[in-house]
């Protein structure tokens, strides 16, 4: 309430935000915008929409945001948003019909975040870069939640063997594939994360995974203009 209108009301209400990652995706799924296309069916898996959230979630604890500005709902939402629409952008550009946010997807939510909070210190760079910061703690999280990195010796051991594999916005889902069912140690990544049989889905978990691992500091990430490079 604006201060000079606070003695004009009997009573204050005071409320939070969502204090569980849970709640905060519930009040995503009913409030975000919903685009019928009978061509295109939409999935986002449970770990992306996390990620989503989480992002949300710690730029209420990052110090270089204001917290007395807050960081609402709509930060979810927003990034929920854009996020579904560049992979959307994907798969009419690549003839797909199935539609799953990829980890290279949250590229988007530099747009939707920015707009929505205030930071203590002003400029566009720095603003970039802790939203990047935020992108990559989110990752980390729910990373950490769904695996533990000694669970990918053998997938480590085939990078310490010259592997070396690439993501990219715009890569065919089944390429994703190809490379999941030839290397050692993702086979059982992607099915621990429900998505076998689904490309776009193999896609998603594939790009988790390496994700997962360059933040933990087990792969190297070479980031080219449209692609990246993991290696060891």
């Amino acid at each position: 309430i604006i201060t000079p209108l606070k003695d004009r009301f009997g009573s204050e209400i005071r409320t939070h935000y969502p204090q569980s990652l849970e709640h905060e995706m519930s009040i995503v799924e009913q409030e975000r915008t919903v685009f019928a296309d009978e061509d295109l069916a939409v999935s986002v898996p449970g770990y992306m929409k996390e990620v989503i959230a989480e992002v949300t979630h710690l730029a209420r604890k990052h110090p270089d945001i204001s917290q007395r500005s807050g960081v609402s709902v709509r930060v979810s939402i927003c990034n929920y948003e854009n996020v579904v629409s560049n992979a959307t952008r994907r798969a009419i550009r690549l003839g797909e019909r199935q539609v799953t946010p990829r980890v290279s997807d949250l590229t988007a939510v530099l747009a939707s975040t920015s707009g929505k909070v205030e930071l203590e210190a002003v400029g566009e760079v720095r603003e970039e870069r802790i939203v990047d910061k935020l992108v990559q703690g989110a990752v980390t999280n729910v990373f950490n939640r769904y695996f533990k990195v000694q669970e990918f010796e053998a997938l480590l051991r085939a990078f310490d063997n010259g592997l070396v594999m690439e993501t990219s916005e715009t890569m065919p889902a089944m390429e994703y594939v190809r490379q999941a069912l030839e290397v050692d140690g993702l086979k059982h990544a992607v099915a621990k994360l429900g998505a076998e049989g689904n490309p776009p889905a193999i896609a998603s978990a594939v790009e988790l995974v390496l994700e997962g691992l360059h933040l933990s500091r087990k792969l190297n990430k070479d980031r080219q203009p449209t692609r990246a490079r993991y290696r060891r």
